[in-house]
């Protein structure tokens, strides 16, 4: 599968692309031995480009997990 984002043209695979209840994601964390943890707060597509910039220096340092959190 091929992803294009922006400048970004690389070969990417997915894995266990699931639904995480608050006690799985908490459980997930801890399990992690040193995690990284980046919080950026998309309010409009306003804050695309700004996004944009801090995924792609994610990408350039490897492997990682994104988790997306909406309030409903």
């Amino acid at each position: 599968m091929m992803t294009t984002l922006g400048k970004i043209e690389s070969q990417a695979l997915v894995f266990d692309v699931t639904k995480y209840d608050r006690t799985r994601l908490i459980r997930l964390l801890q399990q992690m031995k040193r995690p990284e943890i980046e919080v950026f707060q998309v309010l409009s597509s306003q804050d695309k480009s700004e996004l944009q910039k801090s995924f792609d220096q994610f990408v350039r340092r490897g492997e990682f997990k994104i988790i997306f959190v909406r309030d409903n």
